[in-house]
């Protein structure tokens, strides 16, 4: 199955979007949204320690593809070198800033969480 991070994406904004213009709306202000997208990279959120592992085992299948085809074996992408391949650009920092009326602090960790699970169903 491939991923498609443009259509998850695409949903994302265009809820940060709605959220946005529901909130500003509420308080008879015109909109203000800024929304980025970053593409995430190993660098942003991998340890030095998982680094290293993850690095080990791309060359050890690496190691085998080649012995593998030294003797004639047909070669593959096994799915350690398909999973490497796909990860590379599917991790994404969505940071979206609005002049709505926010949320109370206290209360942000329990409508998140309420959210989150909630559309796990």
């Amino acid at each position: 199955m491939k991923r498609r991070p443009g259509k998850c994406l695409y949903t994302t904004v265009r809820e940060l979007v709605e959220n946005a213009l529901d909130s500003s709306e509420s308080i008879s202000e015109l909109p203000v949204v800024e929304i980025t997208i970053d593409e995430a990279l190993y660098d942003d959120f991998e340890t030095a320690k998982a680094c290293e592992k993850r690095l080990a085992k791309e060359a050890r299948v690496l190691e085998i593809q080649a012995k593998n085809a030294a003797v004639g074996k047909k070669v593959k992408d096994s799915a350690a070198t398909k999973a490497a391949k796909g990860r590379e650009a599917s991790y994404y920092r969505v940071t979206c800033k609005d002049n709505g009326r926010g949320m109370p602090h206290d209360d942000i960790p329990n409508m998140f969480g309420r959210v989150l699970s909630g559309s796990m169903d």
